[in-house]
């Protein structure tokens, strides 16, 4: 069990040498917000690194020792979960909301990553045996989920849940490439001049299992891939792909059929 450089706002002394190093991989976690699904801030303090039991007996080295870690967390709101079952190394959370949960199952990675929240009752769920090397979560609006599965690996990706009740899912032994992007919105609304209506609405992204994502692919809203499939590099994927193709190219169409993968170099 890794743990965290976190202190509790709420107590005088340690708000003060937060306000000091706020940014420098200390956390400023308000209460009322859990860093495990199973205890209080302060237990899972407690239970993750003795030497805060005795912060107050030597503030400056005690605070020197949590910073060395290099990780950022502000954590606003209320009923806030952050559990971390598996690894993390240079992880920072930016939470503004009530009722998030960040789960980070046993024996997987997340490194170099950034997770991003505003709003409420949002999940993000890293699966077992995840290797998640670089990028960010981001979550804006209510109710979105974010799901990598099992035995994934993600060299480097921007995965964007952005407006409320949306989900991007991505499978089992999935495998994407460096600076992977997806986004489950536009960002702007466009609206048809005679209905008055909104025609760019949110939608969700879907990845089924054992689906490889070639580098600096970007995916967009409502894009369903299809299993085993193969998305070549620097592709724009504005549609659905069905399962065990090859797709690619600006937009994105298939270029072959009757495909599978493995992640080695040779047919076995």
């Amino acid at each position: 069990m890794p743990w965290f450089p976190v202190i509790i706002s709420h107590s005088p002394v340690w708000s003060h040498y937060a306000r000091r190093y706020v940014g420098a991989g200390v956390a400023v976690v308000e209460e009322g917000n859990d860093l495990s699904s199973s205890m209080t801030a302060k237990n899972m303090i407690k239970r993750l690194t003795s030497r805060v039991l005795h912060f107050n007996k030597a503030p400056w080295k005690r605070l020197r020792a949590l910073i060395a870690g290099g990780r950022t967390w502000r954590v606003s709101g209320r009923r806030n979960t952050v559990c971390i079952e598996g690894q993390t190394q240079n992880v920072s959370y930016d939470i503004d909301g009530n009722d998030n949960r960040v789960l980070v199952q046993a024996n997987a990675l997340l490194s170099n990553v950034t997770v991003f929240i505003r709003g409420n009752n949002n999940t993000l769920l890293v699966s077992r045996g995840v290797r998640y090397l670089g990028g960010s979560f981001r979550f804006e609006g209510n109710n979105c989920t974010i799901e990598i599965g099992e035995n994934t690996t993600v060299v480097s990706a921007s995965l964007q849940a952005i407006e409320s009740n949306r989900q991007i899912s991505i499978g089992k032994q999935c495998m994407l490439g460096m600076e992977v992007s997806a986004w489950t919105s536009d960002f702007h609304t466009i609206i048809d001049r005679d209905t008055k209506q909104r025609i760019n609405s949110a939608q969700d992204i879907i990845l089924d299992d054992h689906v490889w994502v070639g580098a600096y692919v970007l995916i967009l809203k409502g894009v369903h891939v299809g299993r085993g499939s193969v998305i070549g590099a620097r592709s724009v994927v504005t549609k659905d792909v069905p399962p065990h193709v090859v797709a690619a190219g600006s937009p994105a169409r298939v270029v072959r059929e009757g495909v599978d993968w493995n992640p080695g170099k040779d047919a076995s």
